[in-house]
């Protein structure tokens, strides 16, 4: 997979590169099933249930992405990777801004009960 690193005309640093969708779907625990013949009125495993995308993402996007902000460019130009940067710069500019998913790094903070009450009337 290539990765690119492009500073904009305002001095913003920004990595590009090609996302490729895969499905999510989990096997089930059971690696064997039990049942000899499956329940024709049972709706099938929850488990196993199709992941959808954004119409328009399903062949994959551009990922552009800076310290501030994120976006996306379906379809992907077939020269993204050896383009100048005034074309990437275009790529940048027709690409959908979306939000980003914060995830914290740092585990939850574990309060035993009196720190619980100690909040608790302090609010």
């Amino acid at each position: 997979m290539a990765l690119r690193e492009y500073t904009d005309a305002s001095g913003v640093a920004w990595q590009v590169w090609h996302v490729v969708p895969t499905t999510r779907t989990a096997e089930p625990s059971v690696p064997n099933e039990r049942r000899k013949r499956p329940d024709p009125s049972y709706p099938g495993d929850r488990r196993r249930r199709a992941f959808t995308l954004t119409p328009g993402m399903e062949g994959g996007w551009l990922c552009f992405e800076c310290s501030a902000e994120k976006r996306r460019l379906a379809p992907v130009p077939g020269d993204w990777e050896n383009c100048d940067e005034a074309a990437l710069a275009g790529y940048l500019g027709s690409a959908e801004p979306v939000s980003r998913r914060i995830i914290d790094e740092a585990p939850p903070q574990q309060l035993d009960s009196k720190e619980r009450e100690t909040r608790a009337e302090a609010h």
